[in-house]
C-alpha cells in the first residue's frame, strides 16, 4: 500500500533551503527520508520585485497574525526607500480584507541587515544575528487603516526587514499589500 501525509517543518529551525533527514515510523517499522525543503518556490529573483513577505503565525482564537516583509533584498542603490502597508481591495483580487492597521493594536519592529548578514530563505528572523534593530531610527506612521515607513538613510543600498503583528476582523481574509517606494539616484 502507499500512505501520502503531509510534513510540517518549523520555519525557525529549518531556516533555509535544504535536505532534511526525517524518520517516519508506522507500528515497529521505521523508514528514515531525506527531503528537500525548498523555500524557493514563488521567492525567487525571477519573482522578486525587490521585495518580499510572508504571513505566519495566524492566531484564529485572538484574531491576530505576523507578517515579516523584506524591503531591498536586491540591495539596489535607492534614494528615499519607504513602504506603504494596507488591506487589498476587493477590487484587486477579490478578497474581503479587513486588518487593523493602528498604532494601539499593530506592534511593529524594523531591522536593517548587517553589510555581511544574510536573509533567510524562510522569514525567520527568530535567531539571524544579522539584523540591527533600527525601528526608533524609522518614521513610521499610521493613517488611514495604512502603514507608512520611511527607513533612517537617504540613498544606499541597504536591506530592510520589517515584521509586524496586528489584528484583523474575524472571518475576513488577510490580505495584504506592501508598496514600495524609492528612486534609483
Amino acid at each position: 500500500g502507499k500512505i501520502s501525509l503531509p510534513i510540517f517543518i518549523d520555519p525557525e529551525v529549518v531556516t533555509n533551503t535544504s535536505y532534511q533527514t526525517i524518520t517516519a515510523s508506522i507500528g515497529n517499522s521505521k523508514k528514515d527520508l531525506s527531503l528537500l525543503v525548498d523555500y524557493s518556490k514563488n521567492v525567487g529573483p525571477q519573482y522578486n520585485a525587490n521585495g518580499a513577505g510572508n504571513i505566519f503565525n495566524v492566531d484564529l482564537n485572538n484574531h491576530n497574525f505576523s507578517h515579516t516583509i523584506y524591503v531591498n533584498s536586491l540591495k539596489q542603490t535607492l534614494g528615499n526607500k519607504s513602504i506603504e502597508i494596507r488591506n487589498q481591495r476587493k477590487e484587486e483580487n477579490g478578497y474581503n480584507s479587513e486588518i487593523i492597521y493602528d498604532k494601539t493594536n499593530t506592534q511593529i519592529k524594523v531591522y536593517k541587515v548587517k553589510s555581511d548578514g544574510r536573509l533567510t530563505d524562510s522569514f525567520s528572523i527568530a535567531t539571524n544575528d544579522s539584523l540591527e534593530d533600527v525601528t526608533n531610527q524609522c518614521y513610521i506612521d499610521f493613517y488611514d487603516n495604512k502603514i507608512s515607513i520611511s527607513f533612517p538613510s537617504n540613498i544606499d543600498n541597504e536591506t530592510y526587514v520589517v515584521q509586524y503583528t496586528s489584528p484583523y476582523t474575524d472571518k475576513k481574509d488577510i490580505a495584504t499589500r506592501v508598496v514600495m517606494y524609492g528612486y534609483s539616484p
